[in-house]
Protein backbone atom coordinates (compact mmCIF):
# COMPACT_ATOMS: atom_id res chain seq x y z
CA UNK A 1 0.00 0.00 0.00
CA UNK A 2 1.23 3.48 -0.87
CA UNK A 3 0.11 6.20 1.54
CA UNK A 4 0.73 9.94 1.30
CA UNK A 5 0.72 11.96 4.51
CA UNK A 6 0.06 15.63 3.82
CA UNK A 7 0.63 18.60 6.12
CA UNK A 8 -0.08 21.91 4.40
CA UNK A 9 0.48 24.00 7.54
CA UNK A 10 3.52 24.82 9.65
CA UNK A 11 2.72 22.83 12.78
CA UNK A 12 1.40 19.53 14.16
CA UNK A 13 4.57 17.76 13.05
CA UNK A 14 4.62 16.04 16.47
CA UNK A 15 1.94 13.72 15.03
CA UNK A 16 3.97 12.56 12.03
CA UNK A 17 6.39 10.01 13.48
CA UNK A 18 3.68 7.86 15.08
CA UNK A 19 1.77 7.65 11.81
CA UNK A 20 4.79 6.96 9.66
CA UNK A 21 6.05 4.25 12.01
CA UNK A 22 2.64 2.56 12.07
CA UNK A 23 2.66 2.38 8.27
CA UNK A 24 6.36 1.55 7.85
CA UNK A 25 6.02 -1.32 10.33
CA UNK A 26 3.61 -2.95 7.88
CA UNK A 27 6.06 -2.35 5.00
CA UNK A 28 3.83 0.24 3.39
CA UNK A 29 5.41 3.00 1.30
CA UNK A 30 4.95 6.45 2.79
CA UNK A 31 5.20 9.73 0.92
CA UNK A 32 5.47 12.87 3.02
CA UNK A 33 4.21 16.17 1.60
CA UNK A 34 4.87 19.21 3.78
CA UNK A 35 6.58 22.58 3.91
CA UNK A 36 10.37 22.68 4.00
CA UNK A 37 10.41 24.11 7.53
CA UNK A 38 8.73 20.97 8.87
CA UNK A 39 11.05 18.72 6.88
CA UNK A 40 14.17 20.52 8.10
CA UNK A 41 13.29 20.16 11.78
CA UNK A 42 12.22 16.53 11.34
CA UNK A 43 15.04 15.09 9.24
CA UNK A 44 14.99 11.96 11.41
CA UNK A 45 11.97 10.96 9.29
CA UNK A 46 14.10 10.65 6.16
CA UNK A 47 14.96 6.91 6.51
CA UNK A 48 11.29 6.10 7.14
CA UNK A 49 9.69 7.69 4.10
CA UNK A 50 9.94 6.60 0.48
CA UNK A 51 9.84 10.17 -0.76
CA UNK A 52 9.56 13.74 0.44
CA UNK A 53 7.65 16.25 -1.69
CA UNK A 54 8.01 19.89 -0.60
CA UNK A 55 4.89 22.02 -0.66
CA UNK A 56 5.06 25.80 -0.95
CA UNK A 57 2.12 28.00 -0.02
CA UNK A 58 1.49 31.36 -1.67
CA UNK A 59 -0.55 34.43 -0.83
CA UNK A 60 -2.31 33.97 -4.15
CA UNK A 61 -5.29 31.61 -4.44
CA UNK A 62 -4.50 31.02 -8.11
CA UNK A 63 -0.90 29.99 -7.36
CA UNK A 64 -2.04 27.67 -4.58
CA UNK A 65 -4.55 25.99 -6.90
CA UNK A 66 -1.79 25.44 -9.48
CA UNK A 67 0.30 23.83 -6.73
CA UNK A 68 -2.59 21.58 -5.73
CA UNK A 69 -3.18 20.41 -9.32
CA UNK A 70 0.53 19.65 -9.67
CA UNK A 71 0.38 17.66 -6.40
CA UNK A 72 -2.69 15.78 -7.65
CA UNK A 73 -0.84 14.77 -10.81
CA UNK A 74 2.24 13.65 -8.87
CA UNK A 75 0.25 11.52 -6.41
CA UNK A 76 -1.45 9.74 -9.31
CA UNK A 77 1.89 9.13 -11.01
CA UNK A 78 3.27 7.60 -7.84
CA UNK A 79 0.30 5.26 -7.44
CA UNK A 80 -0.88 6.62 -4.10
CA UNK A 81 -3.87 4.68 -2.77
CA UNK A 82 -4.65 6.62 0.41
CA UNK A 83 -4.01 10.18 1.59
CA UNK A 84 -3.92 11.09 5.27
CA UNK A 85 -4.19 14.80 6.02
CA UNK A 86 -2.18 15.40 9.18
CA UNK A 87 -4.33 18.49 9.79
CA UNK A 88 -7.64 17.87 8.05
CA UNK A 89 -8.99 21.39 8.15
CA UNK A 90 -8.51 24.72 6.42
CA UNK A 91 -8.87 26.16 2.93
CA UNK A 92 -5.99 24.26 1.29
CA UNK A 93 -7.40 20.91 2.44
CA UNK A 94 -10.85 22.02 1.25
CA UNK A 95 -9.56 22.99 -2.19
CA UNK A 96 -7.56 19.79 -2.59
CA UNK A 97 -10.48 17.56 -1.61
CA UNK A 98 -12.56 19.23 -4.35
CA UNK A 99 -10.05 18.24 -7.05
CA UNK A 100 -8.82 14.99 -5.47
CA UNK A 101 -8.98 11.85 -7.64
CA UNK A 102 -11.90 9.62 -6.68
CA UNK A 103 -9.66 6.54 -6.85
CA UNK A 104 -7.61 7.76 -3.85
CA UNK A 105 -9.20 7.41 -0.40
CA UNK A 106 -8.96 10.53 1.77
CA UNK A 107 -8.56 10.27 5.56
CA UNK A 108 -8.06 13.06 8.07
CA UNK A 109 -6.58 13.75 11.49
CA UNK A 110 -8.85 16.33 13.07
CA UNK A 111 -7.35 18.52 15.79
CA UNK A 112 -10.47 20.54 16.62
CA UNK A 113 -13.73 18.62 17.04
CA UNK A 114 -15.77 21.84 16.86
CA UNK A 115 -15.08 21.80 13.12
CA UNK A 116 -17.57 18.94 12.83
CA UNK A 117 -20.34 21.09 14.25
CA UNK A 118 -20.50 24.46 12.56
CA UNK A 119 -17.73 24.89 10.00
CA UNK A 120 -18.94 25.42 6.43
CA UNK A 121 -15.42 24.70 5.13
CA UNK A 122 -15.36 21.42 7.06
CA UNK A 123 -18.71 20.41 5.58
CA UNK A 124 -17.18 20.75 2.13
CA UNK A 125 -14.12 18.76 3.22
CA UNK A 126 -16.33 16.03 4.71
CA UNK A 127 -17.99 15.45 1.34
CA UNK A 128 -14.71 13.71 0.38
CA UNK A 129 -13.17 12.79 3.75
CA UNK A 130 -15.38 10.16 5.34
CA UNK A 131 -12.94 8.96 7.99
CA UNK A 132 -11.45 11.10 10.76
CA UNK A 133 -9.15 10.40 13.69
CA UNK A 134 -9.06 12.68 16.74
CA UNK A 135 -6.24 12.75 19.27
CA UNK A 136 -7.85 11.67 22.52
CA UNK A 137 -10.57 9.32 23.72
CA UNK A 138 -12.52 12.09 25.47
CA UNK A 139 -12.45 14.23 22.31
CA UNK A 140 -13.89 11.25 20.45
CA UNK A 141 -16.65 10.85 23.04
CA UNK A 142 -17.53 14.55 22.84
CA UNK A 143 -17.39 14.89 19.06
CA UNK A 144 -20.51 15.44 17.00
CA UNK A 145 -20.96 12.08 15.28
CA UNK A 146 -22.68 11.45 11.98
CA UNK A 147 -23.76 8.28 10.20
CA UNK A 148 -21.97 9.61 7.13
CA UNK A 149 -18.58 9.84 8.83
CA UNK A 150 -16.45 7.20 10.50
CA UNK A 151 -14.76 8.59 13.60
CA UNK A 152 -12.16 7.13 15.96
CA UNK A 153 -9.15 8.24 17.98
CA UNK A 154 -5.48 7.47 18.44
CA UNK A 155 -2.65 8.85 20.55
CA UNK A 156 0.51 9.95 18.69
CA UNK A 157 3.02 8.92 21.34
CA UNK A 158 6.24 8.48 19.37
CA UNK A 159 9.08 10.96 19.44
CA UNK A 160 12.64 10.68 18.14
CA UNK A 161 15.43 9.52 20.39
CA UNK A 162 17.96 12.16 21.39
CA UNK A 163 21.58 12.07 22.44
CA UNK A 164 21.55 15.71 23.46
CA UNK A 165 22.24 16.23 27.16
CA UNK A 166 21.07 19.26 29.10
CA UNK A 167 22.46 19.84 32.57
CA UNK A 168 20.12 19.62 35.51
CA UNK A 169 21.50 20.44 38.94
CA UNK A 170 21.03 17.85 41.64
CA UNK A 171 17.87 18.28 43.73
CA UNK A 172 16.43 20.74 41.21
CA UNK A 173 12.73 20.33 40.41
CA UNK A 174 11.78 21.04 36.80
CA UNK A 175 8.23 22.02 35.84
CA UNK A 176 8.21 22.14 32.05
CA UNK A 177 5.68 24.33 30.25
CA UNK A 178 5.93 23.46 26.53
CA UNK A 179 5.55 26.53 24.36
CA UNK A 180 6.43 30.19 24.60
CA UNK A 181 5.60 32.86 27.14
CA UNK A 182 2.17 34.04 26.04
CA UNK A 183 -1.15 34.91 27.63
CA UNK A 184 -3.63 33.65 25.03
CA UNK A 185 -2.80 29.95 25.17
CA UNK A 186 -1.62 29.94 28.76
CA UNK A 187 -2.90 31.58 31.92
CA UNK A 188 0.45 33.32 32.28
CA UNK A 189 -0.50 36.08 34.71
CA UNK A 190 -3.05 33.97 36.60
CA UNK A 191 -0.36 31.33 37.17
CA UNK A 192 2.24 33.81 38.41
CA UNK A 193 1.03 33.71 42.06
CA UNK A 194 1.20 29.90 41.93
CA UNK A 195 4.78 30.04 40.70
CA UNK A 196 5.70 32.67 43.29
CA UNK A 197 4.32 30.53 46.13
CA UNK A 198 6.13 27.46 44.83
CA UNK A 199 9.45 29.26 44.48
CA UNK A 200 9.17 30.72 47.98
CA UNK A 201 8.53 27.26 49.44
CA UNK A 202 10.99 25.41 47.14
CA UNK A 203 13.86 27.68 46.03
CA UNK A 204 15.24 24.79 43.96
CA UNK A 205 12.23 24.73 41.61
CA UNK A 206 12.44 25.99 38.02
CA UNK A 207 9.56 26.68 35.64
CA UNK A 208 10.90 26.22 32.11
CA UNK A 209 9.01 27.51 29.07
CA UNK A 210 10.09 25.38 26.10
CA UNK A 211 9.45 27.58 23.11
CA UNK A 212 10.68 30.74 21.43
CA UNK A 213 9.44 33.73 23.45
CA UNK A 214 9.42 37.07 21.67
CA UNK A 215 10.76 39.75 24.07
CA UNK A 216 9.07 42.44 21.96
CA UNK A 217 5.58 41.16 22.66
CA UNK A 218 3.67 43.24 25.26
CA UNK A 219 2.64 40.09 27.16
CA UNK A 220 6.25 38.99 27.53
CA UNK A 221 7.44 42.48 28.50
CA UNK A 222 4.72 42.86 31.13
CA UNK A 223 5.40 39.42 32.55
CA UNK A 224 9.16 39.96 32.79
CA UNK A 225 8.70 43.40 34.36
CA UNK A 226 6.72 41.74 37.16
CA UNK A 227 9.42 39.12 37.70
CA UNK A 228 12.32 41.55 38.24
CA UNK A 229 11.27 43.05 41.59
CA UNK A 230 10.20 39.61 42.80
CA UNK A 231 13.79 38.36 42.44
CA UNK A 232 12.65 35.04 41.00
CA UNK A 233 14.01 35.45 37.47
CA UNK A 234 16.45 32.58 37.96
CA UNK A 235 13.55 30.25 38.72
CA UNK A 236 11.67 31.03 35.51
CA UNK A 237 13.53 30.01 32.36
CA UNK A 238 12.56 30.96 28.82
CA UNK A 239 14.25 31.09 25.43
CA UNK A 240 14.45 33.75 22.73
CA UNK A 241 15.24 31.14 20.06
CA UNK A 242 13.64 28.05 18.60
CA UNK A 243 14.80 24.87 20.29
CA UNK A 244 15.89 22.05 17.99
CA UNK A 245 13.87 18.86 18.49
CA UNK A 246 16.71 17.03 20.26
CA UNK A 247 17.23 19.86 22.75
CA UNK A 248 13.49 20.20 23.36
CA UNK A 249 13.17 16.48 24.08
CA UNK A 250 16.25 16.42 26.32
CA UNK A 251 14.53 18.95 28.59
CA UNK A 252 11.28 16.96 28.47
CA UNK A 253 13.02 13.74 29.51
CA UNK A 254 14.40 15.39 32.65
CA UNK A 255 11.11 17.03 33.64
CA UNK A 256 9.49 16.26 36.98
CA UNK A 257 6.14 17.67 35.85
CA UNK A 258 4.55 18.87 32.61
CA UNK A 259 2.18 21.82 32.92
CA UNK A 260 -0.09 23.00 30.06
CA UNK A 261 -0.97 26.05 32.23
CA UNK A 262 -4.58 26.12 31.01
CA UNK A 263 -7.26 27.32 33.43
CA UNK A 264 -11.00 27.90 32.95
CA UNK A 265 -10.45 31.63 32.47
CA UNK A 266 -7.58 31.25 29.98
CA UNK A 267 -8.29 32.93 26.63
CA UNK A 268 -7.80 29.60 24.86
CA UNK A 269 -9.91 27.58 27.32
CA UNK A 270 -12.71 27.20 24.77
CA UNK A 271 -10.20 25.46 22.52
CA UNK A 272 -8.04 23.41 24.85
CA UNK A 273 -9.80 20.69 26.83
CA UNK A 274 -13.09 21.57 25.17
CA UNK A 275 -12.58 21.12 21.44
CA UNK A 276 -8.94 20.11 21.15
CA UNK A 277 -6.05 18.88 23.24
CA UNK A 278 -2.67 20.35 24.02
CA UNK A 279 0.31 18.51 22.54
CA UNK A 280 1.72 18.44 26.09
CA UNK A 281 -0.75 15.71 27.02
CA UNK A 282 0.58 13.04 24.67
CA UNK A 283 4.16 13.99 25.57
CA UNK A 284 3.28 13.18 29.19
CA UNK A 285 1.80 9.81 28.27
CA UNK A 286 4.78 8.99 26.08
CA UNK A 287 7.48 9.77 28.64
CA UNK A 288 5.50 8.86 31.80
CA UNK A 289 5.83 12.36 33.24
CA UNK A 290 3.07 13.49 35.62
CA UNK A 291 0.78 16.22 34.31
CA UNK A 292 -0.39 19.19 36.33
CA UNK A 293 -4.01 19.79 35.28
CA UNK A 294 -6.58 22.15 36.76
CA UNK A 295 -9.34 20.25 38.59
CA UNK A 296 -11.94 21.88 36.34
CA UNK A 297 -10.96 19.28 33.71
CA UNK A 298 -11.39 16.24 35.95
CA UNK A 299 -14.15 14.89 33.68
CA UNK A 300 -11.51 13.89 31.14
CA UNK A 301 -10.90 10.18 31.59
CA UNK A 302 -7.13 10.40 31.11
CA UNK A 303 -6.75 13.31 33.52
CA UNK A 304 -8.87 11.71 36.20
CA UNK A 305 -6.67 8.63 36.16
CA UNK A 306 -3.20 9.82 35.21
CA UNK A 307 -2.75 13.51 36.11
CA UNK A 308 -2.28 15.53 39.28
CA UNK A 309 -5.45 17.60 39.53
CA UNK A 310 -4.92 20.87 41.37
CA UNK A 311 -6.86 23.94 42.39
CA UNK A 312 -5.42 27.39 43.05
CA UNK A 313 -5.45 26.57 46.76
CA UNK A 314 -3.54 23.26 46.67
CA UNK A 315 -1.11 23.74 43.76
CA UNK A 316 1.88 23.88 46.09
CA UNK A 317 0.79 20.72 47.86
CA UNK A 318 0.68 18.82 44.57
CA UNK A 319 4.16 20.01 43.63
CA UNK A 320 5.65 18.82 46.89
CA UNK A 321 4.35 15.27 46.80
CA UNK A 322 6.62 12.68 48.36
CA UNK A 323 8.94 10.97 45.84
CA UNK A 324 7.17 7.65 46.47
CA UNK A 325 3.83 9.16 45.38
CA UNK A 326 5.38 10.54 42.21
CA UNK A 327 6.92 7.17 41.46
CA UNK A 328 3.51 5.54 41.82
CA UNK A 329 2.05 7.92 39.22
CA UNK A 330 4.94 7.26 36.83
CA UNK A 331 4.54 3.50 37.21
CA UNK A 332 0.82 3.77 36.62
CA UNK A 333 1.48 5.70 33.41
CA UNK A 334 4.10 3.20 32.22
CA UNK A 335 1.82 0.22 32.85
CA UNK A 336 -1.27 1.59 31.12
CA UNK A 337 -1.77 -0.41 27.92
CA UNK A 338 -3.49 2.47 26.10
CA UNK A 339 -0.23 4.44 26.28
CA UNK A 340 1.79 1.64 24.73
CA UNK A 341 3.25 2.38 21.30
CA UNK A 342 2.20 -1.06 20.07
CA UNK A 343 -1.43 -0.39 21.03
CA UNK A 344 -1.57 2.98 19.29
CA UNK A 345 0.17 1.79 16.13
CA UNK A 346 -2.47 -0.93 15.82
CA UNK A 347 -5.34 1.51 16.45
CA UNK A 348 -4.04 3.82 13.76
CA UNK A 349 -3.28 1.16 11.17
CA UNK A 350 -6.54 -0.73 11.65
CA UNK A 351 -8.43 2.52 11.08
CA UNK A 352 -6.44 3.42 7.96
CA UNK A 353 -7.13 0.06 6.29
CA UNK A 354 -10.76 -0.20 7.49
Amino acid sequence: MIVAIIEFGKSHDECLLSQINALAEKKDRVLLICQKDIWQRNRFLEPLVADFIPFVTFGSWFKNIKQLFFLRKMLLQKGVQKIVFNTAQGSLVRDFTIIAPSKIELIGVLHTIKKLENSFTQKIISKKIKKYLVLNKTLYQRANKSNKIKLDYFYPLEFPSTKKEVKKSENTLWVIVPGELEQRRKDLFGSLPLMQQAIKKCPNIQFIFLGKSNPNKPDVQDFLSILKPQKISDNIVYFDRFLPVDEFLSYIQKADFLWPMVHPQTASAKEYFSNQISGTINVSFSYNIPLLIHANYSSWEDFKEFALLYSFSDFLEKLTLAPSQLKDIQEKLSQESRFAVKTQRKRYYDFIIS
